[in-house]
């Protein structure tokens, strides 16, 4: 599925207008009715007649919030149309909207003045600032939103909330916290990183017959993944498959002080499908597997293969035998270390995730990652601001930009694992994953990630479906995991563990009811596309 920026989605709005001759008080009024319907169904009840009020800017937004406040009063609520602007003030589609709001006597209609206490109501439609907003609000606006914020009934924001701009994830100030946000043709970026994320609340998006084509040319070459795209990037098993041939992953991993990351990863890798998993682990951590880790191969110690064997016949034939290296989780960081990556890298013929201390290591060399083929590099946050010399608060608020430059300077394929995981491409095409929740910030959960990608890589898919399907399944399997207990309780082995339940419901081909997006009269066509498509 596409997303894109504001700026992209008004000239999609614009070329549907001028290109294709689709009326722009059309496009309106399907916006501002459809609005309407959600507003309804979410959160309206039809054997009463709630009281809805529907603040509306001068732009388009409130425009369009006019039209579903005639929809709602249709429908036999009580409305009561808040303009923050003066009728002269108004846009030219908002002066027209008026005119049939003045025409309907059971709608009320005011001009907010400073200082005055919002009316009462059921519900509120914020239809104040739209996608076009590059700065923080002005009053009255301020006031209003800090307004809305106090008040206990559920706010539905019209394309975007209010005070959150559609090109970046950093809400302005004060900025609408929505309850629903029903967006127009394709989800904006800001509303898909935290915290935009959350100041949106619930996103449907609703489709309002913009052509495919247009999407085509326009939108950008951003990717929400979805479970359509989970679905189609699932390795499938043929029936002459055995375990030498459904994915042998190599992990150098584990260290005295972290042995628990390399059994995480490895029993990940394992249950996302690798035939045959081996550990390059530290001296005597075979000592500590239990029975149920028995499948678990411990080839030579860390310390072995950087003195004695790194350059033997019997490791290097083993070395090619595999499909897959997952390497860093846990391995910890010292000039060893950093040595025995340097020397293993130029060695590796396969595809490999790097992470953590496999990152940590090259701090300064980063160009030795560009030797790799097809591989995938796992920061978090923290990890990339060192790599990059920047301040945490860099990558946080510039989470695309770091990423990229993590591509440009290694050549791989990265994932960038926030809470809405990023990956960037070395096309230059990303995609951002919202399935997960906060069931996942536990110690491990970024090895069991580890995991899932290198064998999904050792399946034989290339960087960016094996890390895009890597990132669902993570999230979908902590999910999983939370509605057996709860988002606290969850551990690094439960997500493991929640994995057979998300495939099985996957292979279904259907939405999940979990899923926290709705898509809404899109074609299919514009839900399956996804960069790696043909």
């Amino acid at each position: 599925m596409r997303f894109t920026t504001a700026e992209r989605m008004a000239k999609i709005d614009r070329e549907a207008i001028d290109g294709h001759q689709i009326a722009e008080a059309a496009l309106m009024e399907t916006a501002g009715q459809l609005t309407a319907r959600h507003a309804r169904n979410w959160f309206l009840a039809e054997e009463r007649r709630d009281g809805v009020v529907v603040l509306c800017g001068k732009g388009h937004n409130g425009a369009d919030g006019m039209v579903a406040a005639r929809w709602l009063a249709k429908w036999g609520y009580h409305l009561h149309v808040v303009l923050v602007a003066d009728e002269e003030e108004l846009s030219e589609m908002g002066q027209k909207q008026l005119v049939s709001l003045h025409k309907d006597k059971s709608i009320q209609v005011t001009k907010y003045e400073s200082g005055e206490v919002l009316p009462g109501a059921d519900l509120y439609i914020d239809a104040l600032l739209g996608t076009g907003l590059n700065g923080d609000p002005r009053e009255p606006y301020t006031e209003i939103i800090d307004r809305l914020n106090r008040k206990p009934q559920p706010v539905v924001s019209v394309d975007i909330p209010s005070g959150l701009c559609g090109d970046y994830h950093m809400p302005y100030s004060p900025c609408v916290d929505a309850d629903l946000t029903v967006t127009f043709g394709l989800p904006k970026l800001g509303s898909l990183l935290e915290p935009g994320y959350t100041r949106a609340g619930k996103l449907v998006v609703q489709e309002l017959g913009f052509p495919e084509e247009t999407y085509r040319k326009l939108a950008g070459p951003c990717h929400l993944i979805t479970p359509f795209d989970a679905f189609e990037f699932l390795p499938q098993r043929r029936a002459t498959d055995h375990k030498g041939t459904s994915g042998r992953v190599m992990l150098v991993a584990g260290s005295k002080n972290y042995p628990g990351a390399a059994f995480l990863t490895a029993n990940a890798a394992s249950r996302a499908g690798a035939g045959l998993v081996s550990i390059i682990g530290p001296e005597k951590l075979s000592e500590n597997q239990t029975a149920g880790e028995r499948d678990l191969i411990f080839s030579e110690t860390q310390q072995e293969l950087l003195e004695e064997k790194l350059e033997s016949e019997d490791f290097l034939n083993f070395l090619n035998k595999q499909h897959a290296l997952i390497i860093g989780p846990g391995l910890g960081r010292s000039p060893k270390k950093a040595k025995l990556l340097k020397q293993l890298l130029p060695r590796i013929s396969q595809p490999a995730v790097i992470d953590a201390d496999g990152l940590n290591n090259l701090k300064g060399q980063l160009e030795l990652l560009k030797q790799l083929d097809r591989s995938v590099l796992t920061p978090h946050p923290g990890e990339l601001a060192r790599l990059l010399d920047r301040g945490i608060n860099y990558v946080l608020s510039k989470p695309l930009e770091s990423a990229q430059k993590l591509v440009d300077l290694s050549g791989q394929t990265v994932v960038l694992k926030t809470s809405r995981p990023i990956v960037v491409h070395p096309d230059e095409s990303y995609s951002i994953n919202v399935s997960g929740s906060a069931a996942l910030a536990k110690a491990g959960s970024g090895d069991v990630l580890s995991g899932f990608i290198g064998a999904l890589l050792g399946a034989g898919l290339n960087p960016g479906p094996a890390a895009t399907l890597a990132c669902y399944l993570h999230g979908a399997a902590g999910r999983h995991a939370a509605s057996k207990s709860t988002e606290l309780a969850v551990r690094a082995e439960d997500v493991i563990n929640g994995l057979p339940a998300v495939l099985k419901k996957l292979h279904t081909g259907q939405m999940p009811d979990w899923f926290p997006i709705q898509f809404e009269s899109h074609s299919p066509e514009t839900l399956r596309w996804h960069p790696f498509a043909s």
